[in-house]
């Protein structure tokens, strides 16, 4: 399920979101320039929250992933 098993791999500037079950890249996300890799995630059994840093100076963005329904 994928919820559960979501991970992520953080460059500068863009972050990607994976499955552990397939490896597959789910997403790609451009964030401002983040040389420190600074994220946040939290997850429970429906949904996986992704907190970044957004684009512009001073903004964060928010992802939520809901459960799979299929």
């Amino acid at each position: 399920k994928i919820w559960k098993d979501i991970f992520a791999v953080v460059l500068i500037d863009k972050i990607y979101l994976f499955t552990f079950s397939t490896m597959e890249c789910i997403d790609q996300i451009e964030t401002f320039h983040n040389p420190e890799g600074i994220i946040g995630m939290a997850a429970n059994d429906k949904e996986t929250v992704l907190v970044i840093p957004h684009k512009e100076v001073g903004m964060i963005r928010t992802h939520i992933f809901e459960e799979d329904a299929g």
